[in-house]
């Protein structure tokens, strides 16, 4: 089937995210602390205290998928050569949004 390399690779990122996740949980008191503590130093410049540097990236959903097999595609790769990335990003977003839904099912 269609889905299956996208389904698979799909589950790996999310049960890495979930690990990754799990790990993000148990230092967030130690972060929460070092918050709490480093607000009360003088800020210089940009502060980044707000961030939580440990959180996890979130995996993939389907248009990121989408977007990265069509970067390996060479009738694609050939019209996004040379754009600026906005103009990348508007091509990709409007074959995006030209597929049908049984198009846009193995990515989901």
């Amino acid at each position: 089937e269609q889905k299956l390399p996208y389904k698979e690779q799909q589950s790996k990122l999310r049960s890495s995210y979930e690990k990754e996740m799990e790990k993000y949980r148990a230092s967030l008191a130690e972060w929460k602390r070092q918050i709490t503590c480093a607000q009360h130093l003088p800020h210089h410049g940009v502060n980044q205290v707000g961030k939580e540097p440990m959180k996890p990236k979130r995996f993939p959903t389907s248009y990121s998928l989408f977007c990265a097999d069509a970067k390996t595609k060479a009738h694609i790769r050939e019209e996004l050569s040379g754009k600026t990335l906005s103009e990348r990003s508007q091509i990709l977003s409007k074959l995006w949004e030209s597929m049908n839904e049984e198009q846009k099912l193995p990515y989901k």
